[in-house]
């Protein structure tokens, strides 16, 4: 049997610690789990220590985001000669299924560099929104995952719940080190393309993401909107794939449709930080074009010790 590694990455986790720590007992998969808690302050890695003393936990001096974090723990997972990382969220947990079919899978479909389960809410049954919203974009949906049964190729799903062969790491590496939280799993996918492997949705396996209800939106929550709008661009600019020129083109597209619609929505408070941006992406220019550089030859970047 495969060795399967799951890593999380907590942060202030209490409200999900029981659910997801024994859920992941009962699956068999605590034993092998890496914990990096990221200088939680309500006592997260305490409880871990305390009540799952089997975990792997590191506790981070710093808060090293969601890359880094998980970068240290696929090293980790990777020393301990994982043949798989699951790269699990805080507050996402199995509810149905196995991970050894899709472990299975990846094993026999070389061209798959990342599988994703399905993903929905607290209920255990209805589709998580943002998941459904990537399944539209990829022309599905999760009724015709679920009624098919076949998994499917994607350009991207979010990173909550991604089971990555070590074969994937050695090829492509970690998450790159220009993205903190937010940002890093688009940019993963697309150094996933350029290196012509699969991020693919199985259906055969589920997990709860337990998002919440959260504001969202120019009007309800212009802040999360402002971080969404500039690390698009960034990752825009990011992409190894296309030429400069069809980064600069997807680039100004996104900055000019971001900033009519915060307008739209009377959101005056965008134009300096969208002017801010464009300062900040002419600065970063070199540190991008050398990350890019880098990530299109192949091997364990960001990850190697």
């Amino acid at each position: 049997m495969h060795k399967v590694c799951t890593i999380l990455v907590t942060y202030n986790s209490t409200k999900w610690l029981d659910q997801v720590f024994d859920t992941l007992k009962a699956q068999g998969l605590l034993q092998n789990t890496i914990v990096i808690d990221n200088k939680s302050s309500d006592g997260t890695p305490d409880i871990i220590a305390q009540k799952w003393p089997e975990v792997s936990l590191v506790r981070s001096e710093e808060n090293l985001g969601f890359g880094a974090g998980n970068n240290l723990g696929i090293r980790m997972a990777l020393a301990a000669g994982a043949d798989f990382c699951f790269l699990l969220n805080h507050d996402a947990w199995p509810v149905e299924g196995s991970i050894q079919t899709i472990t299975k899978a990846l094993v026999e479909n070389p061209s798959w560099g990342i599988v994703s389960p399905l993903h929905v809410q607290a209920d255990e049954h209805t589709p998580d929104s943002l998941f459904a919203r990537y399944l539209k974009q990829a022309g599905t949906t999760y009724q015709a995952l679920t009624d098919s049964g076949k998994s499917v190729a994607v350009p991207f799903t979010n990173a909550a719940a991604w089971i990555i062969p070590r074969r994937t790491l050695e090829k492509i590496g970690g998450f790159s080190p220009l993205f903190y939280h937010y940002g890093e799993d688009r940019d993963y996918a697309e150094r996933l393309r350029y290196h012509n492997l699969q991020l693919v949705v199985a259906p055969s396996y589920t997990i709860v993401h337990d998002r919440g209800t959260r504001p969202e939106g120019w009007k309800h929550a212009p802040q999360r909107q402002v971080n969404a709008f500039k690390i698009g661009l960034h990752q825009r600019l990011a992409n190894p794939n296309g030429t400069a020129l069809s980064r600069i083109l997807k680039a100004s597209s996104w900055w000019l449709g971001n900033l009519k619609t915060a307008l739209g929505a009377g959101y005056i408070a965008v134009v300096p930080a969208a002017l801010k941006m464009v300062w900040t992406v002419v600065v970063q220019h070199h540190k991008r074009a050398a990350v890019r550089k880098e990530v299109r030859r192949t091997g364990s970047h960001f990850i190697a010790p």
